[in-house]
């Protein structure tokens, strides 16, 4: 067995802290994997965690849900994993700080400054075509971030 393998079974099978514990081996995208032992597969930790303590998925769309919110840093205490729907972990992302909207999306052309002086230039009476040439944005963007599509409050 590896080192991953013996650290699963000896440690993290058997952590009762409440603090995260912190997967010292390889993750994807932060969270912790493993190799499924005789194959190529490599499966999430927190994934046989939950099938450890609560058994299969209750339905194929259920996934982990990480109460300490650090799922993607590699935390794999068993007191933090549980299952849960898609709705309730994409809710504990907005209660964790963790969504990546606004300034977070790495794709994001605006700050939320910028959004807030638009969205008061557009209070003010300025015409979207406008606002949209100041800050280098389309006129169908500002017309999304002035309804809230984008940049919700």
């Amino acid at each position: 067995m590896g080192k991953a393998r013996d650290f699963f079974n000896n440690v993290v099978t058997s952590y009762q802290g409440r603090d995260c514990l912190i997967w010292p081996f390889a993750t994807q995208r932060g969270h912790a994997s493993i190799k499924v032992p005789n194959e190529t597969k490599v499966v999430r930790v927190c994934t046989l965690l939950c099938e450890q303590q609560y058994g299969p998925k209750p339905t194929p769309l259920h996934e982990v849900r990480h109460s300490c919110g650090k799922g993607d840093r590699g935390c794999v205490a068993n007191a933090h994993v549980s299952w849960s729907t898609h709705k309730e972990n994409c809710a504990d992302r907005t209660t964790h700080g963790t969504e990546v909207a606004g300034e977070r999306n790495g794709q994001a052309k605006l700050t939320l400054e910028q959004v807030e002086a638009m969205r008061q230039a557009l209070a003010d009476g300025e015409s979207q075509s406008s606002v949209g040439k100041r800050y280098g944005v389309s006129q169908p963007h500002v017309s999304d971030i002035h309804l809230e599509i984008k940049w919700r409050r």
